[in-house]
């Protein structure tokens, strides 16, 4: 017995090392599975992040193995020590089961991979790449800046004011273009070809037909409704109003604003016709003259109103005007009362316009037509 018990006492230590030993090479066997079924899981980038992970396992402190440099690094902080005796650990977990490790380490993946859990300059390249909106592409060929009008007047000339073309970073008034296709000689939708170095765009425009209705003002009128060209009236018979001298026409009855020319878009206008006194003469309604005013006389000659609206001459009305040598009577000047140059004398040398229907002159005297002596 006493033998037996020596033999005992001396193969105790050799199985506590064997034990020490089976446990060791165990935890090491586990740890290289568990590493490597990590690094499987994880990318070579991340797996540097994974060590902030929780921790699956823990030495225990009464573990037999507290000695770290038996537990190979690439293990980290995932041991296996509390396998056995730790009853947290419950069998088929994460320690004993690849894939639920992989699930284990899935959120310290996903938050490694989210741009909260990125480094300063990797989250503000982040926010540059959202928030920067893509860039608008460049304008090819010429562009043109601005519109030509629909309502240019016909017979107006070229107007490119506030127009441009920008080409090549470069902007140029449409009037320093080369343009071509300004047609106003009648309305109707026209185009102008523009040529900006080797580029050529079209640009429409409009020409639309301006007009004028008239009112005779108390004259009469060759026409009630006019066509307007280039914005203005044109050339045309003056209306006539006995007595009266035609002043021009006016925006408004009272004539107080004279009428120039139309303003762009102002297709249809009324307009008035302006009277005033013959200069230096006074008129009765029949167009007669009744008596001067200021008259002034160039050298003696004396020049009476060759208006159509100042039809006659009426008795006594030149009396006591002095200073004439000579008269000239229009042709529109067709009834002399008797009388109406008798104060003027007989030395004054009268003569009348070739084409006067009622009278002539004879070496300065006044006659009919009919050969009378008028005076």
């Amino acid at each position: 017995m006493e033998a037996y018990a020596m033999i005992m006492m001396m193969e105790t230590p050799r199985r506590e090392d064997v034990k020490l030993a089976a446990r060791r090479m165990l935890a090491v066997v586990l740890a290289v599975f568990v590493t490597a079924a990590a690094l499987s899981v994880l990318p070579w980038e991340e797996a540097g992040r994974a060590e902030t992970a929780p921790a699956l396992y823990s030495v225990s402190p009464d573990s037999a193995l507290t000695d770290a440099t038996e537990i190979p690094e690439a293990a980290g902080t995932v041991l296996i020590s509390r396998m056995e005796d730790d009853p947290a650990v419950p069998a088929g977990s994460a320690a004993s089961d690849p894939g639920s490790l992989e699930q284990a380490l899935e959120p310290a993946m996903v938050q490694s991979a989210s741009p909260a859990a990125a480094g300063p300059a990797e989250e503000s390249a982040h926010t540059e790449e959202t928030d920067a909106s893509p860039a608008a592409p460049a304008p090819e060929g010429p562009v043109l800046t601005g519109s030509l009008r629909t309502d240019y007047c016909v017979g107006s000339l070229p107007d490119y004011s506030g127009v441009s073309v920008s080409a090549a970073g470069a902007e140029t008034a449409l009037a320093d273009c080369l343009v071509e296709g300004w047609d106003t000689s009648s309305a109707g939708e026209k185009f102008l070809t523009v040529t900006v170095g080797e580029e050529k765009i079209r640009v429409p425009y409009g020409v639309a037909e301006y007009s004028a209705h008239l009112n005779g003002n108390g004259g009469a009128l060759s026409a009630g409704t006019v066509s307007l060209r280039d914005y203005r009236l044109p050339e045309m018979a003056e209306p006539v109003r006995p007595g009266k001298d035609f002043a021009g026409w006016y925006r408004d009855p009272a004539c107080t604003v004279p009428f120039e020319s139309a303003a762009p878009g102002e297709l249809c206008l009324e307009l008035y016709a302006g009277w005033t006194d013959f200069p230096g003469f006074a008129c009765d309604a029949e167009g007669c003259i009744t008596g001067y005013t200021d008259l002034r006389l160039n050298d003696g000659l004396l020049v009476l109103p060759s208006d159509a609206g100042c039809t006659g001459v009426r008795s006594g009305a030149l009396a006591g005007l002095a200073g004439v040598w000579e008269i000239y009577i229009p042709a529109g000047i067709t009834c002399i009362e008797p009388g109406a140059f008798g104060d003027l004398g007989e030395e004054v040398y009268v003569e009348v316009h070739p084409e006067n229907p009622a009278y002539m002159s004879v070496n300065g005297i006044l006659y009919t037509k009919t050969g009378e002596k008028a005076l």
